[in-house]
């Protein structure tokens, strides 16, 4: 009984800790304060107003959350918060934007009606795999794209990423593909999977 006690109480003081850390954050953003963005979990965004929130992409997520919580067109409201998910940040701390982001696209896909969004949508969500390191994944969703109406340039270096970073054999097929991604029409809709040529 005691042991339980004490565990409680320190749950407790975490939750509290916690707490006034995050209103003493919310207090710096409201006097003006510069807090690094990367500071902020997704918990802690979903719970500022957009108006406290300067850097832009981030801004874009909070409004794509708000506006799915609103009455409207499903697939359009979930895509803008699955792009915006897959657009903040590089490197480790757009992980867990990018793990919300994976079951936005996947439900996405299912309902996406034709060929030419499903292409886009899933060239998007073969750049979230690759993003997430899931290269297998990634070459197995986007190859058989590649001929599909609605593939872009993200189609190819998206898959061109993925084979860079999938062994031996993938690195020897990679090159042809991200040098075709300027003989297909420019991305503006989809996801481009992070790629640092310097790296290999």
């Amino acid at each position: 009984m005691a042991r339980n006690w004490e565990d409680w109480q320190s749950r407790a003081s975490e939750r509290a800790d916690w707490k006034a850390q995050f209103q003493s954050r919310i207090a710096q953003w409201k006097s003006g304060a510069v807090i690094h963005p990367k500071a902020l979990t997704l918990a802690e965004l979903s719970r500022l107003d957009p108006e406290q929130i300067s850097d832009a992409r981030l801004r874009e997520i909070r409004l794509a959350e708000i506006d799915a919580g609103v009455d409207g067109h499903w697939f359009s409201q979930q895509l803008r918060l699955a792009d915006a998910l897959a657009a903040a940040f590089l490197g480790p701390e757009a992980i867990p934007f990018r793990e919300r982001a994976e079951p936005l696209y996947r439900e996405l896909l299912e309902a996406a009606d034709g060929i030419e969004v499903r292409t886009k949508v899933a060239t998007s969500l073969g750049g979230v795999l690759c993003d997430l390191g899931r290269y297998g994944d990634a070459i197995e969703l986007l190859r058989p794209l590649i001929d599909n109406p609605g593939a872009d340039s993200n189609t190819l270096h998206n898959l061109g990423v993925a084979l860079m970073n999938s062994g031996i054999e993938g690195r020897r097929e990679a090159p042809q593909f991200l040098r075709a991604t300027g003989s297909y029409p420019r991305a503006t809709e989809t996801h481009i999977a992070f790629f640092d040529p310097q790296g290999y």
